[in-house]
């Protein structure tokens, strides 16, 4: 009975004793991390553990800012994780015996002299000007002008 208060002479219950069930277990964290570390998307590892992408962002946002505890060692094992499988799909590209993947990988890593060259840059300023209505009118007339010329 050492969780229950006392309030106006009435015994109450608290509704969470101890605060809020905490949700970064260590069968959580280690169940993204592994989902992370097999090259998932962290927005999949979250769903599948049972985690929303806002409460992962606040875990990952508090553990990058304490600098210690529980959240820091979570944003660890997780930046962990992304570098392992970086390097675990890199050695498998490597042993692929396809040129493609090679070429893949160059492109990717060195795009500046390995990358597609056929991209067109835009440059310039692009009026979007809107007509007035009296504009608009008179481009009306005029392209009716036109069309009767034609005809």
């Amino acid at each position: 009975m050492d969780d229950v208060a006392i309030v106006n002479d009435v015994p109450v219950k608290p509704k969470h004793p101890g605060g809020r069930k905490d949700k970064l277990t260590p069968e959580t964290s280690e169940k993204i991390v592994r989902l992370i570390r097999a090259g998932n998307y962290e927005s999949v590892a979250c769903k599948a553990a049972g985690i929303i992408w806002e409460t992962y962002s606040i875990w990952m946002a508090r553990g990058k800012a304490e600098g210690k505890g529980k959240f820091y060692e979570f944003a660890e094992l997780i930046d962990k994780a992304k570098s392992e499988s970086e390097a675990i799909l890199v050695a498998k590209i490597q042993q692929d015996d396809s040129w493609q993947s090679k070429a893949w990988m160059l492109e990717r890593k060195f795009h500046e002299r390995w990358g597609r060259k056929d991209r067109i840059e835009h440059s310039g300023v692009v009026g979007l000007a809107a007509l007035t209505p009296e504009e608009r009118q008179a481009k009306i007339k005029e392209l009716e002008e036109r069309n009767k010329e034609i005809e």
